[in-house]
């Protein structure tokens, strides 16, 4: 094969950029299939454009929600900026009551052994009784 149609054909796929059109095909694959049989329908049945322009709003409308209003969004968001904080459960149930550690007095004191703590172990301690079923216990 004569070398420039080979830099020529590189030069091209650079430019096209296949390599990126193949990984969103993989990652993507339901969505591109629906892609193309959209576009092909669109081309072949060009006289029904007005019945098909229905579901090229659909596809319009699911891609800018997904782009806009996904987890990891891709464009800005428009409409309000939502901050995502991380729930840290492990450091909650360490010392539950919020109590510190007793031997560093750290809140979320990962080093030492929070059954040095008596309190962890004692669910009734921050338990709000009203005084009407407190009274009725006590007959």
């Amino acid at each position: 094969m004569v070398p420039w149609v080979r830099t020529m054909g590189q030069k091209l796929k650079q430019r096209l950029r296949l390599d990126v059109g193949r990984e969103i095909c993989r990652q993507y694959p339901l969505f591109c299939f629906l892609l193309l049989c959209l576009s092909a329908a669109s081309l072949l049945l060009n006289r029904y454009i007005h019945i098909l322009m229905i579901f090229w709003s659909f596809v319009a409308g699911v891609v800018t929600f997904y782009c806009s209003l996904g987890p990891d969004s891709l464009l800005p968001n428009i409409f309000f900026t939502i901050k995502y904080k991380p729930k840290q459960l492990g450091l909650q149930e360490l010392f539950p009551q919020g109590h510190s550690c007793a031997v560093c007095g750290k809140v979320k004191c990962k080093r030492h052994r929070p059954s040095l703590l008596l309190e962890n172990y004692q669910p009734w301690l921050d338990l709000k009784i009203s005084s009407k079923v407190d009274a009725s216990l006590s007959e």
